[in-house]
């Protein structure tokens, strides 16, 4: 999971990039704003204000937006989607499935996997719920 610090040089890269600065432009800015020349250099503070700059200049970032499932595997991904939302001990996210698919494949994210695995994935979640529910 990635720290504040890395959360907030990523999104000032991200604004600077979507601003189409060069590296010396970016390097001249954050001197400007700081006084450092590397992202990396600044405390909390200073890379706040460099964010601030950022978006005053207009940058901005475009929203999260979940990939495009294939058909094949989309009536299961629903399917955990739905047994996650209504889970007993409250609404799951969909981290939780992904780590289901960790433990069991191998793999990060669980709408990466072949029907026959999301299968396993949903009969996983099947006996959970009744588990939790008796």
């Amino acid at each position: 999971m990635p720290t504040p610090r890395n959360r907030e040089l990523g999104l000032i890269h991200q604004l600077a990039k979507a601003l189409g600065m060069a590296e010396d432009t970016r390097r001249t800015l954050y001197h400007t704003v700081t006084g450092k020349r590397s992202a990396a250099d600044m405390d909390q503070h200073e890379r706040e204000r460099v964010i601030e700059h950022l978006k005053a200049k207009g940058g901005s970032v475009p929203p999260k937006t979940r990939p495009t499932i294939p058909k094949e595997r989309l009536p299961l991904v629903k399917k955990i989607r739905a047994l996650l939302i209504n889970h007993p001990t409250g609404r799951k996210p969909d981290s939780y499935a992904d780590a289901i698919a960790q433990h069991m494949f191998g793999v990060d994210r669980y709408t990466w996997l072949p029907p026959a695995q999301l299968q396993k994935i949903v009969q996983a979640l099947t006996v959970d719920t009744q588990r939790r529910s008796a």
